[in-house]
């Protein structure tokens, strides 16, 4: 099912609220700033929302923060894939385009201002082990770090040896 779909379904209030909540995760599972995990922790944190206890407001107000993020993301990544068109007309050996690498630049720019204030990310800093913004710093491991690594390694070795170098502070919870 598309985030729309779920997005949808979580906003019909005829449905029973487990399933609209259940959709509002379909949503997270196909789009989240932080990793599902943080991305659901800030919403309820955002939103006040206790362990088991979403209501129909606050799903509303956690689908009113989440969709126009995830239109940002979808616009932003429709303008690179465009330029990236044109430039692979220009020029072939032009490299593919890396939507990890498109992330890191939509969270820089989008999480500034009134919208680091809605996440509660503003002022979280830079970590004291990358030293990169913490706001790339999902569930599992720094996004910039694992951008950056290089794409092509001489043996497998190597290749395991650099994705566990990949920083793995996590972002301070909300």
């Amino acid at each position: 099912m598309s985030f729309s779909a779920s997005a949808k379904r979580a906003r019909d209030s005829s449905q029973p609220l487990g399933r609209r909540v259940a959709c509002l995760h379909e949503c997270l599972e196909q789009f989240n700033l932080f990793g599902f995990h943080s991305t659901r922790a800030r919403l309820m944190a955002r939103f006040g929302v206790a362990e088991a206890g979403w209501t129909d407001s606050k799903i509303l107000s956690a689908l009113d923060l989440l969709e126009p993020a995830k239109r940002s993301w979808s616009s932003f990544l429709n303008e690179r894939q465009a330029r990236q068109r044109v430039d692979r007309r220009a020029y072939r050996g032009t490299p593919p385009l890396d939507d990890s690498a498109v992330l890191v630049d939509w969270l820089g720019a989008y999480l500034q201002g009134e919208h680091a204030d809605e996440w509660l990310v503003a002022g979280v800093g830079d970590c004291t082990t990358c030293g990169h913004g913490l706001i790339y710093h999902g569930r599992h491991a720094c996004l910039i770090c694992t951008v950056t690594l290089p794409r092509r390694y001489a043996s497998e070795a190597e290749r395991a040896a650099a994705w566990g170098s990949r920083c793995r502070v996590q972002l301070p919870p909300p």
